[in-house]
């Protein structure tokens, strides 16, 4: 989860017979930020009445919530138009104002990410052999989910999937080493959006979070 931040505030109640005031902590969560394509605005999860999806401007003026309830992972379609995140029981997909949601996936899919051109969204799924996940992709109408990545354990938790600018591959965090008393070693894989053969391009780090495209591939590692 990509945490930007915590508003805790401190209220004093009345602790009934005794003569102290009682400290109560209440702690708001605004987490996975995502600006939006034309950067206008900034999308994030909150806890904040009763939790949903919030936007901003980028000088904080304009909050509004646009989806409410338990969410989390919140990411723009590559034109602006939808946002996809997970909430109660699965994947879903709504308009940017919030309106037109729908579930185009149950749960265990999890950890969305929109392919540069936007036909596809990158999901980590079950994998059937008992592992941390297979890697998946799914159409934004909840069509054409297929597996891409089988060969591999992909990490359930820590940093998504990237794809590349062409929408042609998909970076993604492989679990290798799992043993009760082994420690796990991770790395970075590459596999084209199609599935097929997975390149390795990375081995040995203990996680690999949030990989990212630029003119290769680059992440941030943690030993």
């Amino acid at each position: 989860m990509r945490r930007i931040g915590a508003l805790v505030a401190v209220a004093l109640v009345a602790a009934g017979c005794a003569s102290y005031p009682r400290h109560v902590s209440f702690a708001t969560v605004d987490a996975d930020p995502d600006w939006s394509p034309d950067g206008r605005l900034v999308a994030f999860t909150s806890s904040r009445l009763g939790g949903g999806i919030y936007v901003v401007t980028p000088n904080g003026i304009g909050l509004r919530r646009v989806v409410r309830g338990a969410v989390s992972d919140v990411v723009w379609s590559p034109d602006g138009r939808r946002l996809a995140y997970m909430g109660p029981g699965g994947t879903y997909v709504a308009r940017a104002d919030g309106n037109g949601r729908r579930r185009i996936l149950g749960r265990p899919y999890s950890l969305p990410v929109w392919a540069p051109d936007g036909g596809n969204i990158a999901v980590v799924g079950p994998d059937g052999l008992q592992r941390d996940g297979a890697l998946w992709a799914v159409r934004p109408d909840g069509s054409r989910l297929r597996r891409l990545a089988d060969e591999e354990g992909v990490a359930s938790e820590g940093g998504h999937a990237a794809w590349s600018p062409g929408s042609r591959q998909i970076v993604f965090e492989v679990i290798h080493d799992r043993g009760r008393f082994v420690r796990r070693a991770m790395s970075l894989s590459v596999v084209p959006a199609v599935g097929g053969e997975i390149a390795r391009l990375t081995y040995g780090g203990s996680a690999w979070d949030d990989p990212a495209w630029r003119d290769g591939v680059i992440g941030k590692s943690t030993f």
